[in-house]
């Protein structure tokens, strides 16, 4: 992960009060759902692709995808 991207994940964790361990934890509410799509939509605009932040959070590909896309209808 470039220092860019660990510096904008670092400033959501304290932003949010939370933890690496917070955002990738099979936790389906909604504020963190709306907190791990901002990471996936920072990430996939510096050229990541769905399977590398897929993989980052634990997550299907097609799920980091239907972040990106509820987070760009906003």
């Amino acid at each position: 992960m470039s220092d860019e991207a660990k510096r904008f994940v670092r400033n959501v964790l304290v932003r949010e009060k939370m933890v690496w361990g917070d955002l990738v934890a099979r936790d389906r509410r909604l504020f963190k759902v709306h907190i791990r799509s901002e990471i996936y939509v920072f990430l996939n605009d510096r050229g990541w692709s769905l399977t590398q932040i897929g993989n980052l959070f634990e997550r299907h590909h097609t799920s980091v995808l239907h972040g990106i896309r509820k987070w760009r209808a906003k």
